[in-house]
């Protein structure tokens, strides 16, 4: 969801696809998941080259590599935990798997991009939207942990998905954003009847001014009628609330730049967090705020008592650390040079035909931190090989970035992935006008 120009590394990418390397992006704490259940012991941090998954709350943590989920590329996948599995979704469908050692493809899902999950807190339900232009796009449910789906509903034609969400106290209340296609702007959907009817909803004036994408950011635990939106502008991020399920709004937070990161706990706290800003947290509901020291976030998440948060491990000692409910002290969780590597499973697993062969490489890739301009990291990463593939390179090989291109940084929006296929025929569409 990060607005970057990335015109260099898409001209790159489609006239050298075959010479990328690492995805293309410099390694980077994208998105934390904890759970299911309160006293759960897993841990998944999602990063810019696969997964770090820990069963031991936090202590050590595997490396699951984007090839063993069946991936490869800058597609930053949702995940959520199912009854006994992960779920993760694919530009083409979901797979799912108990401990990391192999993916298995959720059969029932057609070949679709499905570009957020939710689950309840049990992890037995779980709604999974798409990311289509043009068509109606579909909300699937899962009533078994992820293994089985069925489509539950469709939005209008012309809008495609961006995030879902279901109330932990009602799995029937779901909320939706997407984007519409005609207007480029984003639009709410709200439904008391899982998902089966979406019925659309205003977000405020205020926020839709250079809008760019709205996200379902929390449904309070106790209430199903009270959630929060942040809402991507030109000029900074809004959180809006509802207490009404979505019929008005009050926007509660005006962020100065773009928010990478949102944490609602039981009991209603609030915390925010992005690089202009800063971690800010409310302890009412968003009325009032306060800066925490911390480092800024570039993702948040409160559970069993406890705020996750990545940071940038480029500028701070780790990637992921934890922050106990009354504490001011954070907890340093995870160093990417720490990861033990691929899970030890089976010698024909995925983790150790696809994983392992892979992790000296990119353990050298993701150790090396010290690279002068910040705006070019990705460039000088996607120099190196294909990780796992030439074991003796070192990534002291890091070859300086071409100095007229000020390309791509961690990641892009959600609404720039989407059209960035169109922005390429269009591209190529010209350039062959003017050679006739």
């Amino acid at each position: 969801m990060m607005k970057r120009v990335a015109l260099c590394v898409a001209v790159a990418t489609a006239v050298a696809a075959p010479s990328a390397s690492a995805n293309g992006r410099f390694p980077f704490a994208q998105h934390v998941i904890v759970g299911p259940g309160a006293a759960s012991t897993q841990v998944v941090l999602r990063a810019t080259f696969g997964m770090l998954w820990s069963r031991d709350s936090g202590r050590t943590f595997h490396w699951a590599c984007e090839q063993s989920m069946g991936f490869t590329g800058n597609w930053d996948p949702p995940m959520v935990f199912g009854t006994g599995a992960l779920v993760v979704g694919l530009p083409d469908g979901l797979v799912y798997s108990p401990d990391g050692c192999d993916f298995a493809r959720a059969e029932s899902v057609p070949n679709t991009s499905m570009i957020d999950l939710a689950a309840a807190r049990d992890g037995a339900t779980i709604y999974g939207v798409e990311d289509t232009p043009v068509v109606e796009n579909r909300v699937f449910a899962s009533t078994d942990g992820g293994r089985t789906w069925v489509v539950r509903g469709r939005g209008p034609a012309n809008v495609s998905f961006d995030t879902v969400e279901l109330a932990p106290s009602d799995a029937q209340r779901v909320y939706v954003t997407g984007l519409d296609g005609a207007t480029r702007l984003p639009v709410f959907f709200r439904s008391s009847d899982g998902a089966a009817t979406l019925v659309p909803s205003a977000l405020p004036a205020e926020s839709m001014t250079g809008a760019t994408g709205a996200y379902v950011s929390g449904v309070a635990s106790n209430d199903p009628n009270t959630l929060y939106v942040r809402v991507d502008r030109d000029g900074g991020t809004h959180v809006v609330r509802s207490r009404d399920g979505g019929a008005s709004w009050t926007v509660v937070f005006r962020a100065a730049g773009e928010l990478r990161g949102f944490a609602l706990a039981d009991d209603g706290r609030l915390w925010v967090g992005g690089a202009a800003d800063g971690l800010q947290r409310s302890d009412d509901a968003g009325e009032r705020w306060s800066r925490v020291v911390a480092p800024a976030p570039t993702c948040l998440r409160h559970h069993g008592g406890a705020l996750y948060l990545c940071v940038d491990w480029v500028r701070e000692p780790y990637a992921l650390g934890r922050l106990r409910d009354g504490s001011e002290t954070i907890e340093p969780l995870l160093r990417f040079q720490d990861a033990l590597g691929a899970f030890e499973c089976g010698p024909t697993s995925t983790a150790q035909t696809e994983c392992a062969p892979r992790w000296t490489q990119q353990r050298a890739i993701v150790t090396t931190r010290v690279v002068a301009d910040a705006a070019a990291r990705d460039v000088a990463i996607d120099a190196l090989p294909d990780a796992g593939f030439d074991a003796s390179a070192d990534a002291s090989t890091l070859a300086p970035p071409p100095a007229t291109c000020r390309c791509s940084a961690p990641g892009r929006s959600r609404a720039e992935v989407r059209w960035a296929p169109f922005a390429a025929l269009a591209l190529v569409a010209a350039l062959a006008r003017r050679r006739r």
